[in-house]
């Protein structure tokens, strides 16, 4: 049944997943396409390039101040719910608001950095490292994210489509501000690698049968606990 069940995946997933990654392909080495002129590029950069770098920076820093604090509160959370039991503490609600907080936050910060190196006008050494705090600080708070989601599935030891798929997104948004973390310059390779990482992450569940490790995981948990289960 697995068997079958994953070749009929296959079928599925597979030509997508090569209709996507050619078209990609293509549009990184058509070196006649008119939107990738170095030129024009850099012409059109410096026409939105209308608000100087040290504004930027003054919002980055505060950005960088308060995932601190949020950081601290955070991991503070995490460590007084490590003595707790499942009769004493709710680790799904534990787990759901730190997932739709990361969600917000990365949101936030996508848009910020997205907008920032469409914008800017420059860089100085002191943007790059705020930018480069900024990263750091949402890939923290991705961890802060995974440990509650590790912890809320150990703590009723089974799995559920809903946190199998929460689990992937927040590994799909940790690769991303990877990615950001190492490209320092907006430019097309940036989002090319951005987009064939979502692609072959999206591939990889395709291909791993979450019906099938959801379904092992609802068989595996007692009766009396199925209520919490499917929390």
């Amino acid at each position: 049944a697995f068997i079958n069940e994953l070749c009929r995946t296959l079928l599925c997933t597979i030509p997508i997943f090569l209709y996507y990654l050619s078209m990609s392909y293509g549009n990184m080495k058509n070196k006649d396409t008119p939107l990738y002129d170095k030129e024009k590029e850099y012409h059109r950069r410096e026409q939105l390039a209308m608000i100087p770098t040290m504004i930027y920076t003054a919002l980055e820093t505060v950005l960088v101040i308060t995932y601190f604090l949020f950081l601290i509160a955070s991991f503070q959370s995490i460590l007084s719910s490590l003595s707790l039991s499942k009769e004493l503490f709710s680790f799904s609600d534990f787990a759901r608001r730190g997932f739709f907080e990361l969600c917000m936050i990365a949101t936030i910060n996508l848009s910020v950095i997205g907008f920032v190196r469409l914008t800017g006008n420059g860089k100085s050494k002191s943007f790059v490292r705020m930018e480069k705090l900024l990263i750091i600080e949402t890939l923290l708070l991705i961890i802060s994210a995974m440990t509650k989601m590790i912890l809320y599935i150990y703590a009723y030891q089974a799995l559920t489509y809903l946190r199998i798929y929460a689990c992937w997104f927040i590994i799909v948004l940790f690769g991303l501000f990877l990615i950001l973390f190492f490209q320092t310059e907006s430019s097309k390779y940036t989002l090319l690698k951005m987009t064939y990482y979502v692609m072959i992450c999206f591939l990889i569940l395709n291909i791993s049968n979450v019906s099938y490790w959801a379904k092992d995981s609802v068989m595996a948990v007692p009766y009396e606990t199925y209520e919490e289960y499917r929390q």
